[in-house]
């Protein structure tokens, strides 16, 4: 998890609190406790609000319909664990571009992933 400690380099502005989402296929099965522990561990670490969307892999789980009420407006950044392979879900992706967004694990294009 050595991209999520380097969260520390975000400074505030105007003593804004920042607030980021972590799009979630899960946080009980295989590693996504370990995943989930982590990112919450960090982001109390360095004070920013965190919002879980847990709603399964993008274009298979119909729960993954939630991750479209994620309001760009209201929140600073993106760390993703909902990708899957292949470019099924560019469509979703586009509306990112130029957002801060990070996915694990899945590269997907025009993004950093860890």
């Amino acid at each position: 998890m050595g991209y999520i400690a380097d969260l520390n380099l975000i400074h505030k502005k105007n003593n804004k609190r920042y607030t980021f989402v972590y799009m979630a296929s899960s946080t009980r099965e295989g590693v996504g406790p370990t995943i989930w522990q982590a990112i919450l561990k960090k982001t109390r670490e360095i004070d920013v609000n965190l919002i879980c969307y847990m709603g399964g892999k993008l274009g298979i789980d119909n729960t993954s319909l939630i991750y479209n009420l994620i309001n760009l407006d209201k929140i600073d950044g993106i760390i993703s664990w909902a990708a899957k392979p292949g470019n099924e879900n560019a469509s979703y992706y586009e509306k990112l571009k130029g957002f801060p967004f990070i996915s694990l694990t899945i590269p997907i294009p025009g993004f950093p992933v860890v």
